[in-house]
């Protein structure tokens, strides 16, 4: 939120809009938003293989989960990584569009209110 409240101010842009945008990536969201994400990494870069669990932790073998748990991660990492930038790039366009219709429809309602008055 500090970082949107900065660029907020840099920009002379809607300040509590930006504020308020910043609140869809919470404990509750973020895990949905990150499965979604590799779910469109993997429809980018054709992985049919499926999502593989990771390795269950076995604390008597730390040396080989951590190796098997590393190797894991490299998998999933190019549909995550790939599958991040998309959905970043896909919620920017659509809260630009959607921010856009919506401060129009407002000033047109406004625009009307002032005309009949």
């Amino acid at each position: 939120m500090l970082g949107a409240a900065i660029c907020a101010l840099i920009f002379r842009v809607n300040l509590p809009l930006a504020l308020l945008v910043t609140l869809y990536t919470n404990p509750f969201t973020i895990v949905p938003l990150y499965v979604l994400a590799y779910q469109i990494g993997r429809l980018a870069t054709g992985d049919s293989a499926g999502f593989v669990e990771p390795p269950a932790f076995e604390p008597t073998r730390f040396i080989a989960w951590t190796e098997a748990m590393r190797t894991w991660m490299l998998g999933v990492g190019k549909p995550l990584g790939i599958g991040l930038v998309l959905l970043a790039i896909m919620l920017a366009v659509a809260g630009y569009v959607l921010t856009k219709a919506l401060w129009r429809f407002w000033l047109i309602r406004a625009w009307r209110a002032r005309k009949a008055r």
